[in-house]
């Protein structure tokens, strides 16, 4: 069978539009595969080729080959742009259109130049040639890659398709090759293209695969993403809820803990406005307000945030939610619903409540434990203490009530404080046997005695008494009842158990109140009786000082006369001794009276100063020459400094006194050997002291305020074997008190002592001796 041209031509163009119109599907299906567009067009554009060669009778032949060689570039610059998209390369755009470009232009030189075959199409097809080796090398490299499975066999093929471009040039003009070489490549061409759309068709499948692991790994994402919002919205203490466009309740989420399901669950498929309007009966007008202000809100279509509603729960129980909405429109400003949370803060606001009332109880509890330390008297205590326990808001009594207490002979209360009773109950209740009535049950039993209401247990009763309930609370101190808090309620009250726990504790409270304030008033009558006692005692012993003192100097007058033998010779020098030692007895008697006489009228504030410019060396050396002759017989020596020191604005006589009872005391309890020194100066912090310091025996610590306490002696067996009342520290500490300083004792056992005696600094008068 002898070689058609045109036939092989149209067979060619045939197949060209096939291919093309196979690729041309695969690029409109639902995910279009990169570059097959591009492969489609070249296809497309080779059938135009192949039928340039038919025109030639037509346009002549230059016109024919020149359009069939630019169509043949153009061709292989599409093949190369697609296949570069299909593997993931992106076209450089700028170099193949100028290559096009060059290329088309060396086509059309034939229409002006005369050219050889050889010279016209050798650059041509060198160029097609290079463009589909370079495809199929990049075909290869993708495949050793492992990029896409069959590439290498496009590679191949496009290789082997440049390889025959590069021949055609040589091999044309050869006369038995020619139809061998068109065939050639026409095979290569459909071969080029069935593989493309079987590597189009198998991309399109992994695509699809690959479509659908992703729309299963969303769906498992969504599924995970949707188990994890209800786990948050299980976990949470909102609940999410979402509406329809008539704002009718379609969906809500798990309740939490807590919720009142039952409520919400006959909610579903309501209108809002049914539901609000069905819960505002019972509520009250604060609740209505709110919810009107909410049901404004979805009628409105606005957001609205924390907006809090109060709801009826299954058991009655009003619930407080704090809602929050957002409403939902669709592109064309259609409203689709509602979609929000709503969160129970029912508990959060009984525990705020039982938290604020803890802290309210816990304030009054101190506020009564203040009221214990302040002053007054045991009724005015009572009477604050009473107003601070009806003050509490949460606390459901009346305000009135009262407290009693317990009379002296443990059998009896007593109204000691009330608010708002009527005369008739003061009257009624002034006293209370323990056992009467419910104040004295509680008493008695000493339980919380409580009624709702006006029952058998009120025995005391008076005319127009209204319906009322009690708490009538024991207080009791280390086992008996001192007393009982008497409250009223409103009638058919129920008693909690928080109730009776606080006035537990308020009861011991006011324990410890009134033992501490009976206490304090026993304290307080019992130093009253002493100090009247102890003023009789000074009134007795000043008196009969006097009456000692006045008889005592007729016996020292008498016995001196005796013993000087004044009125003549006694005869016997035995009743001369006898005259003298009454004289010394006598004189150590009226030194005690003195003493005495001297102490009562400190103590029962008798005593004035009689107050000059006092030389204090002068007063000094006096005292010291008066002990100076029982210093030396004790073999005591004496030291005096006082140089350059101010005077003092005091009474002399009694500064005197002090000094003196001070040396004696030293002189006589320093042993032989010994020394005593007196100074005196003006110490830091302005103030004026005179020093008395010996070596004696001196006293431990804890034996100081017992020799600083009036008829006391420290209790040793050296202080015992020395006469004396115990009374010249305490009168010496008492004068100089009474001009406002002090008197310090240091000392230390078998060291010695130190008396340091103190004056204000007012008193110094600036006058240098």
């Amino acid at each position: 069978m002898a070689f058609s041209l045109p036939t092989a031509i149209l067979g060619a163009i045939l197949g060209s539009i096939i291919l093309a119109g196979a690729l041309a599907i695969l690029r409109r299906g639902p995910a279009p595969i990169p570059g097959v567009g591009l492969w489609a067009a070249a296809f497309a554009i080779n059938a135009l080729r192949q039928a340039a060669y038919l025109s030639v009778p037509l346009f002549g032949r230059n016109t024919a080959l020149v359009s069939a060689e630019i169509l043949h570039v153009t061709m292989t610059v599409l093949l190369l742009a697609g296949s570069m998209q299909f593997i993931g390369r992106k076209p450089y755009l700028p170099a193949l259109l100028g290559v096009w470009l060059a290329a088309g232009l060396w086509a059309m030189l034939p229409l002006a130049v005369d050219m050889g075959f050889l010279v016209r199409t050798a650059p041509l097809y060198l160029f097609a040639g290079g463009a589909m080796i370079l495809t199929g090398i990049m075909f290869l490299r993708s495949s050793e890659k492992g990029q896409y499975k069959g590439l290498w066999i496009v590679g191949a093929v496009f290789i082997a398709w440049g390889i025959h471009k590069l021949d055609f040039p040589l091999l044309r003009p050869v006369d038995w090759f020619a139809p061998i070489g068109f065939l050639l490549a026409q095979a290569l061409s459909t071969f080029a293209g069935i593989t493309l759309i079987t590597q189009a068709q198998r991309r399109r499948i992994e695509t699809a695969e690959k479509a659908a692991f992703r729309a299963e790994a969303s769906e498992q994402q969504l599924k995970e993403s949707q188990e994890r919002f209800n786990d948050f919205a299980g976990i949470a203490s909102d609940w999410f809820w979402e509406t329809d466009h008539d704002n009718r309740l379609t969906y809500v989420s798990d309740l939490p803990e807590g919720a009142d399901g039952k409520t919400i669950g006959k909610l579903m498929g309501t209108r809002s406005d049914e539901i609000l309007s069905a819960s505002s009966n019972k509520l009250s007008a604060i609740d209505r307000e709110s919810l009107a202000n909410l049901n404004k809100k979805l009628t409105d279509r606005d957001s609205f945030h924390n907006l809090p509603l109060t709801i009826s729960g299954e058991d009655g129980t009003p619930r407080v939610l704090l809602v929050s909405g957002k409403p939902g429109f669709r592109n064309n400003g259609e409203f689709t619903g509602y979609r929000g949370s709503t969160l129970d803060i029912t508990s959060q606001i009984h525990a705020d409540r039982k938290l604020g009332e803890t802290l309210q109880t816990q304030k009054v509890l101190n506020d009564l434990l203040q009221t214990s330390l302040e002053a007054g008297s045991l009724k005015d205590l009572l009477d604050k203490s009473l107003e601070l326990i009806l003050s509490i808001p949460w606390l459901a009594v009346q305000s009135k009530g009262g407290v009693f207490l317990t009379d002296p002979d443990g059998v009896t209360l007593r109204l000691v404080s009330s608010r708002d009773l009527s005369p008739a109950v003061e009257a009624g209740c002034d006293k209370i046997r323990f056992g009467q009535c419910l104040c004295g049950k509680a008493a008695k039993s000493q339980d919380i005695q409580f009624a709702s209401c006006v029952d058998d247990r009120h025995e005391i009763r008076y005319p127009g008494m209204a319906g009322h309930g009690h708490y009538n609370v024991p207080i009791i101190s280390q086992g008996q009842t001192v007393g009982v808090l008497v409250l009223y309620l409103n009638e058919c009250h129920r008693s909690e158990v928080r109730e009776v726990e606080f006035l537990e504790s308020v009861a011991a409270t006011l324990a410890g109140i009134i033992r501490r304030k009976q206490t304090e008033e026993s304290l307080k009558l019992a130093k009253e009786q002493a100090e009247v006692a102890n003023k009789a005692k000074s009134a007795f012993l000043a008196n009969m000082s006097h009456e000692l003192r006045t008889p005592l100097n007729a016996i020292l007058g008498f016995a001196q006369v005796i013993q000087s033998e004044v009125m003549g010779s006694v005869g016997n020098n035995r009743y001369v001794e006898y005259g003298k030692d009454i004289v010394n007895s006598g004189e150590h008697l009226l030194a005690i009276i003195n003493d005495i006489l001297d102490l009562s009228k400190i103590e029962a504030g008798e005593t004035e100063l009689e107050e000059d410019i006092v030389d204090i060396g002068y007063v000094v050396g006096v005292c010291t020459k008066l002990v100076e002759e029982r210093a030396q017989k004790a073999g005591v020596s004496l030291d005096v400094e006082i140089n350059g020191i101010p005077s003092l604005r005091a009474d002399e006589r009694k500064l005197k006194q002090v000094v003196t009872n001070i040396l004696a005391n030293a002189v006589k309890f320093t042993p032989p050997g010994g020394h005593v020194s007196v100074g005196a100066e003006v110490a830091g912090d302005g103030t004026f002291e005179i020093q008395i310091e010996d070596t004696g025996v001196g006293m431990a610590s804890d034996q100081i305020p017992k020799a600083l306490a009036p008829f006391s002696q420290v209790d040793s067996s050296i202080t015992r074997s020395h006469e004396g009342t115990g009374l010249g520290l305490p009168i010496a500490r008492s004068l100089c008190e009474l001009h406002g300083g002090s008197l310090k004792l240091d000392s230390a056992l078998g060291i010695g002592t130190k008396v340091t005696m103190r004056f204000p600094g007012e008193r110094i008068v600036q006058t240098l001796q």
